[in-house]
């Protein structure tokens, strides 16, 4: 579970939970830090109220200082980039002795200062047990697990940090899919700033050439910013605004969402940030032009072969990162 876990996602994961809880800062590598977040107490709170298992809690730990402040508010503490960052200090040559007693050095170290304060909150009475859940819970926890799930076919797998935003998201399009209002200014948008409908081209000579069905264009290419993506991005825009989420991110390959996405939040009044592969920004010069004259901020990605996928891997960085005001306006 992670600070953006909400109480109800949190009581969830409780309930299913047999052995103990991670507590972590987000769901990826969180990396060695220097300090822990002020809020700590609190978050290790809202997760105590859930449970009386142990709580493991790995917040980027890199110090003694640090690993007595989380022995302090949970039952274990969780090291990673630290110890292995030691390790790598030592170089590529160092034998599996070295290595080993470096490991030693760096653990005796981070509990050097460990102590148990009077007033501590380390207090799981629960270890390893199954929870003993009537069939009335067990069937609530079931119906929770079911809105994850399309029947029988595959499932909702996503990183925890994002659950809250995809519940949020799914709440809001359920609110406002069949409201009048909502579907009224969206039509609003589509008639006086995209200029649709845009018309259906019968293809006379293409079809005479295909000798075959009647092949007709729907000349979306008309519409504002020159292609379809304008639809979704005013969609999406008009939903995270209605959440409350000021900023939006997207990536783009060719350049067209990102365009689309720049032009909407100019409109709305929305920060906007569009990651682009360093190869597709040479490629599309005029639209990262057009981009940034729209007031957005493009992000050239430089990893791996710094083209769509890898745009769309920073843009997820960046989502788990800022998920509690940002929105993810995805092509």
């Amino acid at each position: 579970v992670a600070p953006t876990s909400t109480n109800d996602r949190i009581e969830m994961l409780a309930q299913t939970a047999s052995s103990f809880l991670y507590c972590v800062s987000v769901t990826g590598v969180t990396g060695a830090r220097a300090g822990l977040p002020s809020d700590l107490k609190e978050f290790i709170g809202r997760v105590r109220t859930q449970t009386d298992l142990p709580l493991a809690i790995g917040f980027g730990i890199s110090n003694p200082q640090m690993v007595n402040e989380v022995a302090n508010v949970g039952d274990g503490v969780v090291v990673g980039s630290a110890i292995l960052n030691a390790i790598d200090a030592l170089g590529v040559d160092a034998s599996t002795e070295e290595r080993a007693g470096e490991v030693k050095r760096i653990v005796t170290d981070l509990v050097s200062g460990c102590g148990q304060n009077p007033d501590a909150a380390n207090r799981a009475n629960a270890i390893g047990r199954i929870p003993n859940q009537s069939a009335e819970e067990k069937q609530a926890v079931q119906d929770k697990k079911q809105k994850s799930r399309f029947g029988k076919f595959g499932g909702q797998f996503i990183p925890e940090t994002l659950s809250e935003a995809f519940r949020e998201f799914e709440e809001v399009y359920d609110n406002l899919k069949d409201d009048p209002e909502f579907i009224a200014e969206i039509a609003r948008y589509r008639k006086d700033f995209v200029g649709g409908p845009t018309p259906l081209h019968k293809a006379e000579r293409l079809t005479e050439l295909a000798g075959g069905a009647t092949i007709w264009l729907k000349r979306e290419d008309l519409a504002h910013t020159g292609a379809h993506k304008i639809n979704n991005a005013i969609g999406q825009a008009l939903m995270a605004k209605r959440i409350g989420k000021p900023r939006i991110i997207a990536e783009t390959g060719a350049g067209q969402h990102g365009v689309a996405t720049a032009t909407v939040c100019a409109m709305l009044g929305l920060d906007c940030t569009i990651y682009m592969g360093a190869v597709d920004c040479e490629r599309q010069k005029l639209n990262v032009f057009r981009m940034n004259t729209l007031g957005a901020k493009v992000v050239p990605v430089q990893d791996g072969q710094r083209t769509l996928k890898d745009a769309i891997n920073e843009a997820m960085r960046d989502w788990v990162t800022n998920v509690r005001d940002t929105h993810y306006l995805i092509g």
